[in-house]
């Protein structure tokens, strides 16, 4: 990966030298850039992360750093800003647990605390659901809602889980306690998008 040979070519280098062909009037400017570049696992996690220093962002520093060893990136650039897509589509993807819960005495400053309670983020799973199916989504979801409730039966204060929605790209899927699809509807719609 290019990316990669950047980062070990960068790491070899004279920093003060590099920052001066780079254009940086600071160095110190130029270290916050490597340090995110010495973070950053793949070329999609740095241009992720962000980077703005007045001199360079992110896009434009891997650029500089790709032209200066003259790699072409050109390509492993336009994954990365693909697979940032993807995941930005499905950044806000959660699952919320349907309980059979009925309010009755419990304060509601108590309620709204506990309500984190009640909700699944699929944060940790995104790169898993990036560029998939509405088919292999959903058993993925399905999968992850069947150990949740094996692991997890009933919730602090709302009690017995009865069900889980899932929440991504403007739809809701509800799915009962075994991962099931548990709306016919959707499990018909889902079937015709495999067709």
């Amino acid at each position: 990966m290019v990316f990669e040979k950047i980062k070990h070519l960068v790491s070899q280098a004279d920093i003060a030298k590099l920052s001066k062909q780079l254009g940086y009037v600071r160095e110190r400017n130029f270290a916050m850039g490597l340090y995110r570049l010495n973070l950053a696992t793949d070329l999609a996690d740095f241009l992720q992360r962000g980077h703005f220093d007045w001199c360079h962002s992110s896009q434009t520093l891997i650029f500089a750093l790709a032209r200066l060893y003259k790699l072409d990136i050109t390509h492993e650039l336009q994954d990365a800003l693909t697979l940032n897509d993807e995941r930005r589509k499905l950044a806000n993807a959660y699952i919320y647990i349907d309980t059979n819960f009925k309010h009755t005495s419990e304060p509601i400053h108590v309620l709204s605390v506990a309500q984190g309670y009640r909700y699944i983020g699929l944060k940790p799973i995104v790169d898993e659901l990036c560029f998939k199916s509405l088919q292999e989504r959903l058993e993925i979801i399905g999968k992850v809602v069947k150990l949740h409730f094996e692991q997890t039966k009933t919730l602090p204060i709302f009690g017995e889980i009865t069900g889980y929605k899932a929440c991504f790209c403007g739809e809701a899927y509800s799915f009962d306690t075994h991962g099931e699809l548990s709306d016919k509807e959707i499990f018909e719609k889902v079937a015709t998008l495999r067709i």
